[in-house]
């Protein structure tokens, strides 16, 4: 029998970068170097100029998070997402709730090889941007929409043009207003976040099991919200917590934990 650890931790290199935070935008409308959002490679900050010609081909192909374990999420997906997924906290001075896909890192359990996602399954809205992401500009409050340019679904003359006449197309304005939703979601997903911190309400965790072919497996470096915590609150605090709009949050998270069991069950399948 093996032990093979894992860390749910990975995903924190997509923190406030992957939520369209991303600092110190660079000229020539490229994206900052340096770490880069999970799944994007070569966003740049679209403009008619550099894109224009250049189109998206229609398709659902998610092959690009097939080697993910864990995807952020935001406050408003928690109710969807807790009941396929265990929604986690990574990072440390700003933990970001994710959802586990997998039991192993670079595993996503709800892709098949053929690169479509579990139609069983919650998608979750970071998976569902790509190829675009709004990216902060330079150290001010604008954001900028940018594609993946290595998205393979990005060509010459794809289907869905980026630009009309020198115009950001139909489907560039639809990418634009879904991202901006996203972004509005992360800024309240990162007050929710703030909330638990101030009342301490999230511990480290780790999760063990032991699957059908004897491999013991651990997943660790993550936070939870910790529930005799959360009982012990005062009534001032909980009721702060009500009226902030955190408790239907929290028990979202709460109830996700029962999905531990579902992963498992479905690595053994």
């Amino acid at each position: 029998m093996t032990d093979k650890t894992s860390t749910a931790d990975a995903a924190a290199q997509t923190s406030q970068a992957g939520n369209g935070a991303v600092a110190n935008g660079s000229g020539e409308g490229e994206a900052p170097k340096g770490i880069l959002p999970l799944f994007y490679s070569a966003p740049e900050a679209l403009s008619p100029e550099r894109h224009e010609g250049l189109g998206l081909d229609p398709g659902d192909d998610v092959g690009f998070a097939a080697h993910t374990q864990a995807v952020p999420i935001t406050l408003a997906e928690f109710p969807a997402a807790c009941r396929t997924y265990p929604i986690v906290f990574v990072g440390s001075e700003t933990p970001q709730p994710v959802a586990i896909v997998g039991l192993h890192q670079n595993e996503n359990m709800f892709v098949d090889a053929e690169g479509r996602w579990d139609k069983n399954a919650y998608v979750p809205g970071y998976v569902r941007r790509y190829p675009y992401i709004l990216v902060r500009e330079n150290t001010g409050d604008n954001f900028a929409l940018c594609v993946d340019r290595a998205s393979p679904r990005l060509r010459e003359g794809g289907e869905m043009p980026l630009f009309v006449d020198g115009k950001p197309s139909e489907w560039t304005e639809k990418a634009l207003e879904f991202c901006a939703a996203f972004q509005r979601q992360a800024s309240a997903t990162e007050a929710f976040v703030q909330r638990l911190q101030e009342n301490e309400l999230l511990v480290p965790n780790q999760a063990q099991f032991t699957l059908k072919s004897g491999d013991t497996v651990r997943i660790a470096d993550y936070l939870v919200i910790d529930e005799r915590k959360l009982q012990t609150l005062s009534d001032e605090a909980y009721l702060g917590l009500r009226r902030d709009g955190v408790i239907a949050g929290i028990y979202c998270h709460l109830i996700s934990s029962q999905c531990w069991g579902e992963l498992a069950r479905k690595a053994d399948s």
